[in-house]
């Protein structure tokens, strides 16, 4: 969040707001809640998926969305860039958690989607390995979360 810092200008090798301003409003105009969440994640998805050791030569590295933008990125980042996408849209935080999560079918390997909550009581899944946005209740048997977070709030999930 405070990388990020409500968007701040930057350009350079690692960092590049271009793009951004189209997709805001791109994502505002897509309708109701659930449209924004599937234009989103249809937009963010389009990126390759790269290794962070790849892109900052480190294990782990959480970009901000400007980084994402110039160099792309792995799950987090996936979830990230949706995650502000949809705040900048309108979303209201509370209503969005990232979630790391644990892949069930792939024995456990570690992974992050981005939950939205709309409606009353529907969750719905934007992950960068699925081309579709998914609700929560048909792939709860795929997904172990581990620990959430948004602006407001810290979640550990136990097994």
């Amino acid at each position: 969040l405070t990388r990020w810092a409500d968007g701040k200008d930057c350009d350079s090798d690692t960092c590049s707001r271009s793009g951004w301003p189209a997709l805001v409003p791109q994502v505002k105009a897509a309708g109701d809640m659930q449209a924004q969440a599937k234009l989103a994640n249809s937009l963010v998805n389009a990126h390759p998926y790269v290794e962070d050791m790849a892109n900052w030569k480190v294990q782990d590295y959480w970009e901000t969305p400007y980084e994402f933008l110039k160099k792309s990125g792995d799950t987090e980042d996936f979830a990230i860039t949706k995650y502000f996408l949809l705040k900048a849209a309108g979303v209201p935080v509370d209503n969005m958690q990232i979630v790391a999560v644990r892949l069930k079918s792939l024995g456990g390997v570690g992974h992050a989607i981005l939950l939205v909550r709309y409606g009353s009581g529907h969750t719905l899944v934007l992950d960068n390995r699925a081309a579709l946005v998914m609700d929560v209740n048909a792939v709860v048997t795929e997904y172990q979360p581990v620990l959430g977070i948004n602006d407001n709030r810290w979640t550990l999930y136990m097994p």
